[in-house]
């Protein structure tokens, strides 16, 4: 192995005579623990840095740390680390990607600050294994949010209140109301009862309410008015979201436009709202 001396400071004559358990245990965190001069230079290092980036010790000091930094972080890296030496912020936090040793890039979270001799000390996590479960995350919402926005019609979440304050819509809503997502989202002042037909609140309400109290999903027919003014018929199918404790926090569901309003449809669609109705309203095990 490489003797301490030689490997973790740049001037041996200069290390601070530390006791043995302190050494032990910078040589075996597996952090990387480092110190730079005024010029951003490496000074000190600690065994981690050979494990994990493979460049030796010996021929990383007096180097720039800024060179072992990946090109497009390296600007960011070294405006906060030269922010620090300079005595304008007491510490600085980033995650950044460093390059071993055989071209591959590593994510590592930059701690560092100032020690009041016109040099940082820091130190460097690894956290790739990290940043691969953050890029599966995002990779599955960005499935997710396709297959949602490609579906014919519109998933949402709303409060479970008499005025369903819409948390989330997914795209879909432009096709159903007229109206984009956030602007059902983002207003206070509007809500989606708003652009219930005035003659099917009282029903959608009630039905919804009688539903989610008996913890079951509920379905229905009934008319909204769009942006343009113009009435559709959608079916809407959705149940309660609750707590641990079993109370209601929030529906869920989907809403998808079903005819206009024309003469020839409407009998045919109220039947359809009675027959959902009687159908949800008949008691289950005893519940009514």
């Amino acid at each position: 192995g490489i003797a301490p001396e030689q490997t973790m400071s740049a001037d041996a004559s200069a290390r601070p005579d530390y006791p043995p358990d302190y050494q032990r245990i910078v040589d075996h965190i597996e952090q990387i623990a480092f110190k730079i001069d005024g010029n951003s230079n490496l000074v000190f290092l600690n065994p981690s840095w050979e494990h994990l980036l493979d460049f030796s010790i010996a021929d990383s000091l007096r180097q720039p740390i800024t060179s072992f930094i990946h090109p497009v972080d390296r600007t960011t890296a070294d405006a906060q680390l030269s922010s620090v030496l300079r005595g304008r912020r007491e510490r600085c936090q980033l995650e950044t990607r460093m390059i071993a040793r055989n071209g591959t890039s590593h994510w590592l979270e930059l701690r560092a600050k100032g020690d009041g001799s016109g040099t940082v000390i820091g130190t460097l996590t690894d956290i790739s294994e990290r940043k691969q479960v953050e890029a599966g995350l995002r990779a599955v919402r960005r499935s997710l949010s396709t297959l949602l926005n490609s579906i014919p019609g519109m998933v949402y979440r709303c409060k479970a209140n008499r005025s369903w304050s819409f948390e989330f819509a997914s795209d879909g809503c432009l096709d159903v109301t007229g109206y984009e997502p956030y602007q059902l989202v983002n207003d206070p002042d509007f809500y989606f009862q708003q652009i219930m037909f005035p003659d099917d609140r009282e029903y959608a309400w009630n039905h919804v309410h009688h539903q989610v109290m008996l913890q079951r999903d509920f379905q229905l027919v009934y008319r909204i008015i769009n942006r343009t003014g113009q009435v559709k018929w959608i079916w809407e199918q959705g149940r309660g979201v609750y707590s641990s404790g079993r109370e209601l926090l929030a529906l869920e569901g989907f809403i998808t436009v079903v005819a206009k309003d024309e003469p020839h449809a409407k009998p045919v669609l109220e039947q359809f709202q009675e027959l959902i109705y009687e159908d949800q309203v008949t008691p289950v095990d005893g519940q009514t």
